[in-house]
Parts: structure tokens; C-alpha cells; sequence
């Protein structure tokens, strides 16, 4: 393939933008670049765009996406390039639809969890004896293993299925299990910490009565409930709802029952949250963003500036790597699609030329049939009969084990029917006539050494 000389910046971004990231973006100068080309030689990407474009023009178009800071984020590259992010209003719907789904699993999946917890805790002082499942007693009921849900997890392929032109969504989205637990638990320690330093203030005969001497010693949904049950603590919720500057009874009213709301909501979504971190629920990205402004917008009720400052950190830093995410997956989506749509035409290509090589072979086949069938069906081609008398007088010349013609030497030495060519080329001295057969074969041997060296006894 003929090496072309202008590269696309779009062709190259597509393949390099999983090579360069993090401290490989910030690289400016050519050397390094090629080392990092060096580093993944053997890579499909590397190997399918040096295939198509000389390294020097590469390197060089390369150093000029860096120095644009195309490879530093997903946003400075949609601005370059906003095709290979486009999202159709099919493709959003879907989106939409996925990340309701999961939301309604895990929903319920939490319901379950929580509905478990409460039995547990109901059947505590029922006076049934507690049976340790541990010691292998054979009467311990066998616990069957939950199903495992791989809808969320990223490291698995199961849930994705690709057939023949169809782009299988990268949506619903997730964040590493692990990543995602650790940023919902420190929010739940955030708040906790948040809403007892507001109980102390309001409640803090609710804290004596119940020994919550620390914000340790607190559970977020509980501590939430009983500030909600106190007139002290509810008037200064409310308090913080922010309103409309206007005077209008009625709007101050509205502002009211929107505040009442929105603190309901706000409970149910932080009960959510604490459910979630303590039960390990799977949720999306989404979700957990959400999970983290609901957090912030609660610790704004309870006047708290250390939680608003920490929980709007968080906020922020999440929802700027969610952007990137959406951003990447939707760029893979389209690289996919473009890869897929290859796939496809090249499959018609062989599908095509595989038509062609079978049609060929059967029209072969039956030229040549025909062909057979003519010959059969013509006169049968058989010997003439000159042919025929021909080939029985040769025949019948050969006797004898050395294949030598009847009558011996004379034979050989031109007698018989011979050509007369033959005769004279193979004539045997004088004298040879009056000898008997042995000897004139001896004669014929010293004159012709190609003669077959058999004994003369059929002489």
C-alpha cells in the first residue's frame, strides 16, 4: 500500500487517544513522542496508522494535537472534532431509557436489601435461638448465592452482545465499584459529621438521651429523621430555604411549599444514599452525581460551610470526570459504528466475490458435462483398419523374451520388412551370413553394444 503523505488529524486522534493520556498528554517534544511510538509498536492502532502515513508526518501532526491540548480531555477534543461526539435524539433516548432501568433495578434490588435489614432487626429479641451457620451443623438451611448482575460492571462483557451492524451501547454508565463506594462513603461521613454539629445546636437532649457523643456514633438516615422530628431543628431547616426576594404573600407561600418539598425529597434521597453505601448498591453515574448535590444541597440547609465546601469539591471533580466519560464512550460509539460499517462492506465485497467463485466453478461444471455429453453422443472414435493391421504386424514381430524381432540378428541388422534406413544404419560385417545363429549374435553385440546381453538359447 502506497504511503500517503498528509495524515488526518481526526484518523490520528481516533488511534493515539487511548495512548496518550494522563503524563502522555503533556509530552511536547518529538523524541518523546517517537518513544511512545517504539513503546506500542505492536499495538493495532499504531500498526494500521504507520501502515497508511510515514512516522516523521505522524510524529510531527502528533506534536501538534499535543501542543492544541486535544489529548488532555475529551472537551478540547469535541471542540476540534464535534462529529465524532454527535449524539442523535435516538441515541439519547435510549441513554435515557437505560439509565431509567437500571435505576429502577437498583431501586429495587435496595428495597430488598433494606427489607432484610429491618427483619433482622425486628426478629433481634424474638426469642429464637440463634443458630451459628458457621460450624457446619447439617440442618442449617443452604443459602442460595444471589444472581450475579453484571449490568453494571465494567470489567464484563457479558452484557454486551454485537451482531452484524448494530452498535451495542456503552449505556448506561458506572463508575469503577470500588471508586464509586469509597466517594459515597466519605459523603455519608461528610454529612453525618455535618448533621450532628447541627444536632448539638437544636437537639442536643436527643443526643444525651440516645448517647450520640460523636458523629461517629450516629446513623445518617436516623439523625436525619429525628432533625425532621423536632420542632428546633425543623424551624431552622426551613429557615435556610432560600426564597424570592418579593413580598407577595402568595409568592412567599409558594416559596414555602416548594422548601417543604424539597426538603422531603432531599430526606428521601439522602436515606437512599446512606442505604446504598451501607448495603454496597450498585448505582450509575448519574445517580451517584446525584447522590453527591443532594448531599450538597442538605449540608447548605443545615448552615454548615465545611461540608459545602468538601461536598462541592467532590461534586465537582465527579461530574467533570462523568462529562469525560460520556464524552469517550460516545466517541468509542461512533468509532465503533465507522469500524462496524467497514466490517459490513467488506463483508458484501466477499459475499460478492464468493457469489462469483460459485457461479464460475457450477458454469464450469456444466460447460464441461456438455462437452462430455457431445462426445458420447457423436460417432465412437475407434481404430481404422489400416491402423489395426498396422499394430497386428508389429505385434506379431515380437517374440521372444528380449523383445528382439523374429529372425534374429537379420533383424537387427536391417533384415525383414525394416526400413531400409534402419537396415543399412544397423548392416553387420561381411560373413556374418554364414555363421550360425550363436555366433552371429556374438557378431551382432561387438558391432551394436545396445543389444540386450540375454542368452541366445531362443535362437
Amino acid at each position: 500500500m502506497a504511503i500517503q503523505n498528509a495524515p488526518n488529524d481526526r484518523t490520528i486522534y481516533l488511534a493515539l487517544n487511548s495512548i496518550f493520556t494522563g503524563s502522555m498528554a503533556a509530552i511536547r517534544r518529538p523524541a518523546p513522542i517517537k518513544k511512545v511510538f517504539q513503546q506500542h509498536q505492536k499495538r493495532t492502532e499504531i500498526v494500521q496508522l504507520l501502515r497508511e502515513y510515514d512516522l516523521p508526518t505522524v510524529v510531527e501532526r502528533v506534536q501538534w494535537l499535543l501542543a492544541e491540548r486535544v489529548f488532555e480531555s475529551t472537551e478540547h477534543a469535541k471542540a476540534m472534532f464535534p462529529d465524532l461526539f454527535q449524539v442523535s435524539a435516538v441515541q439519547s433516548a435510549d441513554r435515557a431509557a437505560s439509565e431509567a432501568a437500571a435505576a429502577a433495578r437498583q431501586a429495587q434490588s435496595l428495597e430488598e436489601a433494606v427489607e432484610e435489614e429491618e427483619e433482622e432487626e425486628d426478629g433481634a429479641d424474638s426469642g429464637i435461638e440463634n443458630v451459628d451457620y458457621f460450624d457446619g451443623d447439617p440442618q442449617a438451611p443452604e443459602q442460595q448465592q444471589p444472581e450475579l448482575d453484571l449490568s453494571g460492571d465494567v470489567g464484563s462483557t457479558a452484557a454486551i452482545r454485537c451482531t452484524a451492524g448494530v452498535v451495542p451501547s456503552l449505556f448506561p454508565m458506572y463508575l469503577p465499584f470500588a471508586t464509586g463506594h469509597r466517594i459515597l462513603t466519605q459523603t455519608q461521613s461528610v454529612l453525618e459529621a455535618a448533621c450532628f454539629r447541627f444536632a448539638v445546636e437544636t437537639i442536643p437532649d436527643v443526643l444525651a438521651r440516645r448517647g450520640w457523643d460523636c458523629a461517629e456514633a450516629v446513623e445518617l438516615n436516623v439523625v436525619v429523621r429525628q432533625l425532621l422530628k423536632h420542632r428546633n431543628s425543623l424551624d431552622k431547616l426551613e429557615a435556610n430555604i432560600s426564597t424570592t426576594t418579593t413580598t407577595s404573600d402568595a409568592a412567599a407561600a409558594a416559596a414555602g411549599a416548594a422548601g417543604e418539598q424539597d426538603l422531603g425529597r432531599l430526606t428521601r434521597s439522602i436515606t437512599q444514599l446512606r442505604h446504598t453505601t451501607v448495603h454496597r448498591g450498585r448505582v450509575t453515574a448519574r445517580v451517584l452525581s446525584q447522590f453527591i448535590a443532594d448531599a450538597e444541597s442538605l449540608a447548605t440547609r443545615l448552615g454548615d460551610k465545611e461540608a459545602m465546601s468538601s461536598l462541592s469539591g467532590t461534586r465537582r471533580r465527579v461530574e467533570r470526570h462523568i462529562v469525560e466519560l460520556e464524552n469517550n464512550k460516545s466517541m468509542l460509539e461512533t468509532k465503533l459504528r465507522k469500524a462496524l460499517d467497514d466490517i459490513a462492506a467488506r463483508r458484501a465485497g466477499l459475499d460478492r466475490l464468493e457469489g462469483a467463485v460459485v457461479a464460475g466453478v457450477l458454469r464450469a461444471d456444466a460447460e464441461y458435462q456438455a462437452f462430455i455429453g457431445a462426445s458420447l453422443e457423436g460417432p465412437t472414435a475407434g481404430q481404422s483398419g489400416e491402423e489395426a493391421d498396422l499394430g497386428g504386424a508389429q505385434l506379431g514381430e515380437l517374440e521372444g523374451p528380449c523383445g528382439v524381432a523374429e529372425g534374429g540378428c537379420s533383424a537387427a541388422g536391417g533384415g525383414g520388412d525394416g526400413d531400409d534406413d534402419d537396415a543399412d544404419d544397423h548392416a553387420l560385417p561381411d560373413g556374418c551370413d554364414t555363421e550360425d545363429d550363436e555366433d552371429c549374435f556374438e557378431d551382432a553385440l561387438e558391432y551394436d553394444s545396445s543389444l540386450p546381453e540375454c542368452s541366445p538359447g531362443w535362437l
